[in-house]
């Protein structure tokens, strides 16, 4: 009669603990530092896992990491089509604040008619073209908001220059709160 040895290793077989594999793993058989990056899947970390205060500004995203640069809250308005400039900011570009790669800009706009749209226009330096137009048809003051891309700039001292107008010759635009915030 032929004796059956049974042999017990001290590590258990290799296996990828897969769905086919079915084998559970025990937290408190995995030791600290074990799981890489390269072992996490891109959406293994959600925000509920994220201990407060675990995340710096500098590894957060970009919109995480927008500050507000300038605002303002003085009632302006124009009649008529031509823009006229009514607020200006300057802004540095590669600054304390680092590079500035857009802005996010909320307005309250609106128009004397409702017939009649109000914009509200950005531009940067010289610029003849508005990086962003912001409109309403609204008679009350209605809250727009929009992106501009500066990435493009050089560094060094900016000017944006904020433009309103009405599309109708005898209605009249208006601005009251203006925000900008960097990104």
């Amino acid at each position: 009669m032929a004796a059956i040895v049974y042999v017990r290793s001290a590590r258990p077989a290799p296996h990828n603990h897969s769905e086919a594999d079915q084998i559970p793993v025990v937290t408190d058989g995995i030791e600290d530092g074990a799981i890489t990056t390269a072992k996490l899947a891109d959406t293994a970390v959600t925000t509920a896992k994220i201990a407060d205060g675990a995340v710096t500004p500098a590894k957060a995203s970009t919109e995480l990491r927008s500050k507000m640069y300038m605002g303002d809250e003085t009632e302006v308005s124009v009649t008529g089509t031509t823009e006229t400039e009514l607020k200006q900011f300057l802004f540095v570009q590669d600054g304390p604040m680092g590079t500035i790669n857009s802005f996010y800009v909320q307005a309250t706009l609106k128009s004397s008619s409702s017939t009649a749209t109000a914009s509200l226009k950005i531009y940067i330096d010289d610029e003849t073209t508005p990086r962003l137009t912001l409109s309403t048809t609204s008679t009350d003051y209605a809250l727009q908001t929009g992106y501009f891309d500066v990435s493009d700039l050089t560094s060094g001292i900016h000017t944006i220059h904020i433009k309103l107008a009405s599309d109708t010759a005898t209605e009249t635009a208006y601005n009251y709160l203006l925000e900008f915030y960097a990104r």
